[in-house]
């Protein structure tokens, strides 16, 4: 029976069902958010880092479940009904449409009959099914462990849309008294900001694959669909952090990992502006200075001020 030949393979390939990131265009210019002494760093050996996930700030980040605890005989009672309602009407078509499906066909042909009514058929598919969920949740519970394992090794880079956010400096540039780096995606050098993703923010907790899907892949309405990059979980994050208005890059590049990230070299020309912290010390800024000097002298350096009137972020160029 088809429920056989579905569950018998991986059903799930590591499927993702989540929610679709629409069309977008990177900006112009992203902003990196740091201390001065990570800024020392990238500015002194033109390297970034990129992080692991689990490093991250957000306690739930890519904390996303397979969505497949079910109840044994409720999934069995749902697979047998979809599973005779394809034998018995021929307007309902697998996914694979236009390619013979000889099962099916056999189905069709031998027990669609007035002597073995649907209820009858949902009957015998329960007991083909049952035999079949032991594998399924097998399958599941190595598909959690992979899915856990895979997070290990995802290296993201994130990035901001605005330079100007008083959240952002006080949370990731040391209460003003750090740096922003201003980065420009350039397709003449293939940089990898041309990559960047924007992150959805949803209080709708992920799931790989959901039951409904599950289901439906068994009986052979959906097909199974290989994704062995399971990326799009790590550009969604809750809304309580919606206000950073983050990019990503994602990557399961290796080259230069450290444990858990990586310090990976770019181009001097990536970075077009650094702002300095209306707090910065002036020691960390004669540093931060003499790097720019050194390394990227085409770069424009500005110094933030917070507009007594307007209590806003505002820059300078010095």
């Amino acid at each position: 029976m088809l429920i056989a030949v579905y569950c018998a393979g991986r059903l799930l390939n590591s499927t993702v069902i989540c929610k679709n990131i629409m069309d977008y265009k990177i900006p112009e210019f992203l902003y990196k958010y740091t201390s001065c002494s990570t800024a020392k760093l990238i500015l002194r050996n033109k390297t970034i880092r990129w992080n692991s996930p689990l490093n991250f700030n957000d306690i739930f980040e890519l904390n996303h479940s397979l969505g497949m605890d079910f109840e044994e005989t409720k999934a069995v009672n749902i697979i047998a009904q979809k599973l005779a309602a394809v034998i018995y009407d021929d307007e309902i078509q697998l996914y694979d449409t236009g390619k013979k499906n000889p099962k099916l066909d056999y189905m069709r042909r031998n027990l669609r009959k007035d002597s073995y009514p649907i209820e009858q058929l949902v009957e015998t598919i329960k007991l083909v099914a049952r035999e079949f969920i032991p594998t399924v949740k097998n399958i599941i519970e190595s598909e959690r462990i992979r899915w856990r394992k895979d997070i290990e090794n995802y290296r993201i880079l994130c990035f901001s849309e605005f330079n100007d956010s008083d959240l952002m400096w006080k949370r990731y540039s040391d209460q003003h008294s750090g740096v922003v780096l201003q980065w420009k995606p350039i397709a003449t050098i293939d940089s990898t900001l041309l990559v960047a993703r924007p992150v959805v923010y949803s209080d709708d907790i992920p799931e790989v694959a959901t039951f409904e899907y599950f289901t439906e892949v068994a009986v052979g309405l959906k097909p199974m669909v290989s994704t062995d990059d399971l990326s799009a979980l790590t550009t969604i994050k809750a809304t309580s952090w919606s206000d950073e208005n983050e990019w990503r890059i994602v990557s399961t590049n290796r080259i230069y990992d450290s444990g858990d990230h990586e310090d990976v070299p770019f181009s001097a020309q990536e970075i077009n502006s650094v702002y300095l912290g209306c707090q910065i010390d002036n020691k960390d800024k004669k540093v931060i200075l003499k790097y720019i000097d050194e390394n990227f002298s085409h770069v424009n350096v500005y110094q933030a001020y917070i507009d007594e009137d307007t209590r806003v972020i505002t820059f300078k160029n010095i």
